[in-house]
């Protein structure tokens, strides 16, 4: 059961099976001091680099850890998490384990999820407050991984202040290799009985990222290519 000193209001608003969140905190809530150690929100993506297509989990995470007892426990936080949706898709979530958590989803579409938790069974250590699936859908370019948790708290009522790190990671988009030819084709002409035709050449390149694997093969019995 959440004391009663600590009054936090979780209002759910349904718009199309989606919820909209706003938390709002506070009676009794004492305030961090000037010089109090910050908690660290932090964003990380695995893997950093992908292809278009591909699959890309980002973490997300409040620590803790390094905040001064009694207060270095998490109880309650709402924040934003922002994407560059012409690089990245979002696909599911996976909400935290712990308290009453409520994530709104109805912007996803434009790069903007807003989360919110409160929990009368507070965490510690550096806690997982959400994970999210992407699809990568642009061919070229980066997305920024921007963490904004606007408020926090500790599970002993007292207000947490948040240090943001984002910016530093961030999705590439890697193409995936691609054949390219500076030939499209090769035509050999010579007379029954007479000299083989001269060695035409041509050249493999790659044309995409990554690296590319080729081999090169013949299919009758007066043509050879080399290298193999």
């Amino acid at each position: 059961m959440i004391p009663s000193r600590l009054r936090f209001l979780l209002c759910a608003a349904i718009r199309g099976g989606l919820a909209s969140v706003a938390v709002a905190a506070a009676m009794g809530l004492a305030a961090a001091p000037a010089h109090a150690q910050k908690a660290q929100a932090r964003v990380s993506a695995s893997p950093a680099s992908a292809a278009s297509g591909a699959s890309v989990t980002v973490t997300l995470k409040l620590d803790v850890s390094g905040i001064p007892a009694p207060n270095n426990s998490l109880g309650a936080y709402d924040g934003f998490f922002r994407w560059n949706p012409s690089v990245l898709r979002y696909v599911s979530k996976t909400d935290p384990g712990f308290g009453s958590p409520v994530t709104n989803v109805s912007d996803a579409g434009n790069g903007t999820i807003r989360f919110a938790n409160f929990s009368s069974n507070a965490q510690t250590g550096n806690v997982t407050i959400l994970t999210l699936v992407f699809q990568v859908v642009g061919t070229s370019g980066s997305s920024p991984l921007d963490i904004d948790v606007q408020s926090a708290s500790s599970g002993s009522l007292s207000s947490l202040s948040v240090q943001n790190n984002d910016g530093t990671f961030a999705v590439t988009v890697s193409n995936p290799p691609a054949i390219g030819l500076n030939k499209t084709a090769v035509s050999f002409t010579a007379r029954v009985g007479g000299s083989n035709p001269a060695t035409q050449t041509f050249t493999i390149s790659n044309t995409g990222g990554g690296t590319l694997s080729w081999t090169v093969s013949d299919n009758a019995a007066w043509l050879t290519a080399s290298p193999a």
